[in-house]
C-alpha cells in the first residue's frame, strides 16, 4: 500500500482516505471505521464469493517519525465479520507494524506538495482474514 500524507491534514491510502495530525514526531491517522468495514467486507465477499459484513469495532493507526526521515507504526484493528452463506460469525483482532520511505515530494493535481510514503503492512490484516475464513 501507499501512504500519502497532505500538507493540509489529508490522508489517503489505495483505498481508504481519513485525516491525519502529528505532534513533534509523532503521528496519528483517523480512519472513518465505516470505510475500513467497507473495504474489507468488499474483498472478502469477492474472494469467498458471498456476503461478509464487517463491523469496525475498535483502531488506530500511529507511528512516529524518525530521524532519517523514514516513519515507524501500529496499525490495530478489532473487528467482528459475519458471512452469510455459511451462517458463520467472529472476531479478528489484528496488529502490524508498518514502516515507511518518504520518496521525493511530488506535486498533485491540485497543485499542493505532499509526501507520499510507500508502506507495508496493510496486507497483512487481509491475509489474516483469509487464514481465518479460508483455513
Amino acid at each position: 500500500d501507499e501512504f500519502t500524507f497532505y500538507n493540509n491534514g489529508y490522508f489517503e491510502m489505495i483505498d481508504i482516505d481519513g485525516i491525519w495530525s502529528q505532534n513533534k514526531k509523532k503521528f496519528t491517522v483517523t480512519l472513518d471505521p465505516a470505510d475500513v468495514a467497507d473495504y474489507f467486507s468488499y474483498m472478502l465477499s469477492e474472494e469467498l464469493e458471498s456476503d461478509v459484513y464487517v463491523e469496525v469495532t475498535k483502531m488506530s493507526l500511529t507511528g512516529t517519525e524518525q530521524k532519517n526521515g523514514t516513519i515507524k507504526g501500529k496499525m490495530k484493528f478489532n473487528m467482528t465479520f459475519y458471512i452469510e452463506d455459511y451462517d458463520l460469525s467472529g472476531k479478528i483482532i489484528t496488529t502490524t507494524n508498518f514502516t515507511g520511505i518518504r520518496p521525493v515530494n511530488i506535486l498533485s493535481n491540485k497543485g499542493t506538495e505532499h509526501n507520499q510514503m510507500p508502506i507495508s503492512g496493510f496486507d497483512v490484516i487481509k491475509e489474516q482474514f483469509y487464514r481465518m475464513v479460508m483455513p
